[in-house]
């Protein structure tokens, strides 16, 4: 691995690249809650207990799917926050060229950190694949995966430390505020509000992965699979 992207988010998008192109429900049908658990204290320890394994004893697709989503929703900050959120809320309200919007977003995109760029990046380019070659067997199409995702991965919410987003995946441990703050509850009646925006943004990304996140920027080879879905979009 190039070192950027969190080993758990490489190990979770490569067996589901390997083994859950065909998994009904995927990212949707949620896995075995102990299993989740299990996997996530095995890589708090440093091991990579799904850099080898198969779909079985050792977890399910589902529980792959679960754990990925799950790192990303526990983060102390979503992946986008901050000044870069509110620029690509901006972006989509006033842009209506899907693809104009896309470059404008991945120009934004680079104003991350580089391990939130490609951990992102990484994350988009395996959506993009599923929504483009697998939605008639997992019945997951792109909307359906936007709906999803995009509540994990774009959020308003930001540590004022870190003006390409929230701590996120540095910071993964930090306390998060208690639910009754005024803060918290602030942000949950901002992020109701902005939700259309979100979801295009995360639908553009999908839309066009090599636009938004050229592939030679990732840091971190992707899967065969989404190779060819570059490729093909190319």
């Amino acid at each position: 691995p190039g070192g950027l992207v969190p080993l758990v988010v490489v190990d979770c998008v490569r067996f589901i690249a390997a083994h859950g192109l065909a998994e009904e429900g995927l990212f949707r049908v949620p896995g075995d809650n102990c299993v989740v658990m299990q996997l996530k204290a095995a890589y708090d320890l440093g091991l990579r207990p799904l850099a080898s394994a198969k779909p079985g004893r050792e977890a399910s697709v589902c529980d792959v799917a679960s754990l990925l989503k799950a790192f990303f929703r526990e983060l102390p900050s979503p992946i986008v926050s901050g000044p870069v959120y509110t620029q690509v809320i901006e972006l989509v309200e006033t842009e209506t060229d899907p693809q104009t919007l896309a470059y404008q977003l991945g120009d934004r995109m680079l104003a991350m950190p580089s391990q939130h760029f490609a951990t992102l990046g990484l994350i988009v380019h395996l959506l993009a694949f599923l929504a483009s070659k697998c939605s008639g067997s997992t019945r997951m199409d792109a909307s359906n995966l936007t709906v999803v995702w995009a509540p994990n991965l774009l959020s308003r919410s930001a540590s004022p430390s870190s003006p390409g987003g929230g701590p996120g995946l540095a910071g993964a441990n930090a306390q998060s505020q208690p639910l009754a703050s005024p803060g918290v509850a602030a942000a949950a009646a901002n992020m109701f509000a902005e939700f259309p925006q979100v979801v295009a943004a995360v639908r553009t990304m999908i839309a066009y992965p090599t636009i938004t996140f050229p592939a030679a920027l990732l840091g971190e080879p992707l899967p065969a699979a989404l190779l060819d879905e570059r490729a093909r979009r190319s």
